[in-house]
């Protein structure tokens, strides 16, 4: 159990430091994307970290560190489709502000799927009383894609349904992509993945 103990907390030492030079810079999508991820992995090493004690004497929790191994599961798949989309683009020859939109636009739309799952906690938090009307709950979800604009389809219709400029893959579209890189072997951490999410 110490060599698991150390390399996380190996993972949050590091990432934290990294967190902290990028801090109050202005990051691209991207850059976003991936700080995202780094910040996710130090939270999750730190509980992950706690965890690790008590579950030799307490087996039921393996369970518990299951669920946030497939966070982080998902999160490294996540960073190889990122690095799988760049070695695509390098081996094309592309300029480097060519590869750099393509990143950009991939994080855009890692970070649209967030602000969408979030839109639908909104509506979905209106069946149990959050919002007193639909119109409250309107409110708030054009109010949130207001303040993030830069992501979503403009309309005039308040009613209409938020529509994201950059479409996530899905994560079938994620293990395809990955199955089809260097990284073909990975695409065995789907079954990790769906074990984990049960």
């Amino acid at each position: 159990m110490g060599t698991a103990q150390e390399n996380f907390e190996f993972i949050s030492r590091e990432n934290d430091t990294t967190l902290r030079i990028v801090n109050g810079h202005d990051l691209s999508y991207f850059q976003q994307c991936c700080a995202g991820i780094l910040e996710r992995m130090t939270f999750v090493s730190d509980a992950i970290g706690i965890l690790l004690q008590p579950m030799e004497s307490n087996k039921g929790l393996e369970f518990s560190v299951g669920i946030l191994l497939r966070s982080v599961l998902l999160d490294g798949l996540v960073a190889l489709n990122l690095l799988h989309e760049f070695n695509e683009s390098f081996k094309s020859k592309k300029t480097q502000l060519e590869i750099f939109n393509g990143l950009n636009d991939v994080g855009q739309a890692i970070l649209s799927d967030g602000l969408m799952q979030a839109i639908k906690y909104l509506q979905g938090s209106k069946k149990f009383g959050y919002y007193e009307s639909d119109e409250e709950m309107n409110r708030a979800v054009n109010n949130f894609i207001k303040k993030y604009q830069e992501f979503f389809e403009q309309s005039d219709d308040p009613t209409q349904k938020p529509v994201l400029k950059k479409q996530p893959d899905s994560g079938f579209q994620l293990f395809d992509n990955l199955s089809e890189s260097d990284f073909e072997n990975l695409r065995r951490a789907y079954d990790k993945y769906q074990l984990y999410s049960k």
